[in-house]
C-alpha cells in the first residue's frame, strides 16, 4: 500500500509540474502566429536593421511569426554570423544565396539571395529552396500553408517566372502565400501569369502608399495567394529599414498549428535546423 501511495504521489507531482510548465508557456509572450513581414533589405545592413527592429519589440505578441527578406547579399563568411544572431532572437533561418560576384574590394559576395525566418515555437518544415538563373526562392510549410519567399532582379523576368510556376505546381491543394520583390506592379505580366495558375495579388489596405519604395512611384513588392478569404489586406509599415518599405500581412492558421505551439508538446518536434544554407 505504501508503494502504491508513493507512486500516486509521484504521478500527481509529475502532472502538476507539467501543468505549471504549460501554464508558464501560455502566459509568456506567444508571438502572433498569423503575422508575416516582407521586405527587400538591399544587403546585410538592412537585414541587421530588421533584426534590431524586432529585437526592440518587447511584446512578443507584436513580433512577426515569419519574416521574408530579399536581396540579403551576404559577404563571404558573414552568413553564419547572421543566422546565429537570428537564432538567439528566437528564429530558425532558411537561406538561398544568389550568384557569386566580385565586390568593390575584389571580394566574393552573393548577388540577390532570399532569407526566411520562422519563430522556433511554430511548427515548420523546409519544403524547397532553389535558384534559377538570377532568381531565388524558399518555401516553408506551416500547418496547411506553404509560405514562399521569391526574388528576381529587373529585366530577367523569365528566371523568376520559372520559379513561380514551380512553386505554384508544388503547392498542389495546399494554401499558398508568396511574398516577393517582383520588380513590376501587381497588374503587370507576372500578375497575369499568376492569374492563370491560379493565384491573385493580395490587395493593399485602403489609403496605403502608392509605392513600396521610399523614392519610388509604384508598388513593386506585393503578396500573392490562392486563398484570398484567409489573408488580410497588405499593410505598409512606417519603419524605414531599407530603400524598400516594410510590408505586413496576416493569415488564418489552422487550429492544430496553434495548439501545437501554445502548449508544450511532449512528443516529437517538427522543426528544421537553423543553419541551413547552400555553400556552393
Amino acid at each position: 500500500k505504501r508503494d502504491r501511495d508513493s507512486g500516486d504521489k509521484w504521478r500527481a507531482g509529475i502532472n502538476d509540474h507539467r501543468d505549471r510548465r504549460q501554464s508558464v508557456w501560455r502566459k509568456r509572450g506567444q508571438l502572433n502566429r498569423e503575422l508575416i513581414w516582407d521586405i527587400n533589405v538591399q544587403g546585410t545592413p538592412g537585414l541587421w536593421r530588421v533584426h534590431d527592429t524586432i529585437q526592440a519589440i518587447e511584446d512578443d505578441l507584436k513580433r512577426p511569426g515569419v519574416v521574408m527578406m530579399q536581396e540579403i547579399r551576404p559577404p563571404k563568411g558573414e552568413l553564419v554570423t547572421i543566422q546565429l544572431a537570428w537564432q538567439r532572437l528566437g528564429y530558425y533561418t532558411y537561406v538561398q544565396e544568389g550568384e557569386l560576384s566580385k565586390g568593390r574590394w575584389d571580394t566574393d559576395h552573393a548577388v540577390g539571395g532570399v532569407m526566411t525566418c520562422v519563430h522556433k515555437r511554430l511548427r515548420q518544415c523546409l519544403v524547397s529552396k532553389a535558384k534559377h538563373g538570377v532568381a531565388q526562392q524558399i518555401t516553408v510549410r506551416m500547418g496547411k500553408w506553404k509560405l514562399s519567399n521569391l526574388y528576381g532582379p529587373p529585366r530577367r523576368r523569365e528566371d523568376l517566372e520559372h520559379l513561380v510556376v514551380e512553386v505554384m505546381v508544388a503547392a498542389n491543394n495546399d494554401k499558398l502565400l508568396i511574398g516577393a520583390d517582383w520588380n513590376e506592379t501587381g497588374d503587370g505580366h507576372m500578375a497575369r501569369l499568376l492569374h492563370q495558375l491560379p493565384a491573385r495579388p493580395v490587395p493593399f489596405e485602403e489609403g496605403a502608399d502608392d509605392a513600396t519604395r521610399w523614392e519610388g512611384t509604384e508598388r513593386i513588392d506585393w503578396f500573392v495567394t490562392n486563398a484570398q478569404d484567409d489573408v488580410s489586406r497588405t499593410k505598409i509599415l512606417p519603419d524605414k529599414l531599407s530603400d524598400h518599405k516594410l510590408l505586413e500581412v496576416g493569415f488564418k492558421d489552422s487550429k492544430d498549428q496553434v495548439a501545437g505551439v501554445t502548449v508544450i508538446d511532449m512528443g516529437t518536434k517538427w522543426t528544421c535546423p537553423c543553419l541551413l544554407y547552400t555553400s556552393d
